[in-house]
């Protein structure tokens, strides 16, 4: 890893620009290429804590430097909060923010991001505080929490249930001793979603579903009461509750969308990762019940399933699947090796869309690009975002992300009758 190889007595001599780079440079998991949230906010806060000083992030010491050194020890203080909601952290993003505040740098997701931080941390008073600090932004309320009663076992585990009117965390204790299905998912997750609206109509498996299941989150930025509340209105079959500790569990990975872990007893009898829809995945969880004892498979019809494969057929998208292949076809860099093609190119002098971030924003956002078998997953977007809309959209072609960023993130103007075109047939919003 590069960073190790900066011995942390020239830490104080890079610029925050160079440091910025060192703090988002991807790191290998402990255990797996694919670092579970618990590794990544231990590693963010230790290289968080080694590039910059607390006095750096100190009031006096924010005050001292330029627009653009608030910015960038803004954006490294995000990125750490959005895994690491240590105290420590998150009074270094409050700093920041109220020096960004000040100059007019912070932007309304900025403070937000510090909101649901203190939320994620449990941090409600903080929150508040956040929310009176900065009237005009119109934050949410924040909800009352509500302790619960001593457990009455110890295999109990606690949860906080989502209560409106008004807004409030109930603290509840559940059992696994009995049978139960966990379905680990997040709002977020457009897979667990689908997940939520197969199973709740599904003849079969709704009961059980209904019995049996506990859909649960994990602490996180994208898991605080708003945004739960949010999908228990929308997926009332599918009432989620936040996990307080989620070492309590019997779930390996409390970030992993979605997740379905069947146990009794406190001890796992099945899991199964993922979501791809159809009789499969209703058949995966079949088995899971049936594991238990809840369902006799041979009760059921072999084709029980059948008829989310048919539905599925007849609303499918018909140009998709061809509009995504063109695409594929006609990106410039869909593989790790033409991104480094292109990069060796443009040192060399050619012309290149990526120049137009410096060189150490060039170097975050190309270390950040994802590649699956369909291309590039994703990106880092903090650099993205400040350049012009007109660079945006030349940065996106070089991925095939154009399709999917306009008029989002640069105006549908910018592209092409033929981009449009193909954007259409993906999206099957043609005339």
């Amino acid at each position: 890893m590069a960073l190790l190889a900066v011995a942390s007595s020239t830490m104080a001599a890079l610029d925050d620009d160079r440091r910025l780079t060192y703090l988002t440079e991807r790191f290998e998991g402990a255990e797996s290429p694919v670092p579970s949230l618990a590794e990544q906010a231990d590693e963010y806060g230790r290289r968080f804590r080694e590039l910059w000083s607390d006095s750096e992030y100190a009031p006096e010491g924010l005050a001292k430097v330029s627009d653009e050194i608030v910015s960038l020890r803004l954006r490294a203080a995000l990125s750490t909060a959005f895994a690491n909601h240590e105290t420590w952290v998150l009074e270094r993003l409050e700093q920041v923010v109220a020096e960004a505040h000040g100059r007019e740098l912070a932007r309304a997701p900025d403070y937000r991001r510090l909101f649901d931080a203190h939320l994620a941390a449990g941090n409600l008073a903080a929150a508040n505080r956040v929310r009176q600090r900065y009237p005009a932004l119109e934050l949410p309320t924040v909800p009352e929490r509500v302790d619960p009663a001593p457990p009455d076992a110890a295999s109990r585990h606690l949860v906080w249930r989502i209560k409106q009117d008004p807004e409030r965390l109930v603290g509840d204790w559940v059992s696994l001793k009995r049978p139960s299905l966990l379905v680990v998912s997040s709002p977020g997750c457009g897979f667990s979603r689908r997940a939520a609206t197969a199973l709740a109509e599904d003849d079969t498996l709704a009961p059980l579903m209904d019995e049996h299941a506990i859909w649960i989150a994990g602490p996180s930025i994208g898991n605080t009461f708003h945004q739960l509340a949010w999908w228990n209105e929308h997926f009332p079959a599918a009432q989620k509750v936040l996990a307080d500790d989620v070492s309590d569990w019997p779930v390996t990975d409390f970030f992993q969308f979605p997740q379905f872990v069947f146990v009794e007893n406190d001890q796992v009898t099945a899991e199964h990762f993922g979501w791809q829809g159809g009789s499969e995945s209703l058949r995966t969880i079949a088995d899971g019940f049936a594991e238990l004892g809840l369902l006799n498979q041979q009760d059921l019809d072999k084709n029980v399933f059948a008829y989310s494969d048919e539905a599925a057929t007849r609303t499918a998208c018909p140009t998709q699947a061809s509009a995504m292949e063109r695409i594929r076809q006609t990106t410039p860099i869909s593989k790790a090796e033409a991104l480094a093609e292109h990069l060796a190119a443009a040192e060399a002098g050619a012309d290149s869309p990526l120049l137009a971030l410096t060189t150490e924003a060039r170097k975050r956002f190309t270390n950040s690009v994802v590649f699956s078998g369909n291309g590039v997953a994703g990106f880092r977007m903090d650099d993205f975002m400040v350049l012009k809309p007109e660079q945006r959209y030349q940065v996106a072609a070089l991925f095939g992300h154009q399709y999917f960023l306009a008029g989002s993130h640069f105006p549908e103007t910018l592209l092409s009758k033929d981009e449009l075109e193909l954007r259409n047939q993906f999206f099957c919003t043609e005339e």
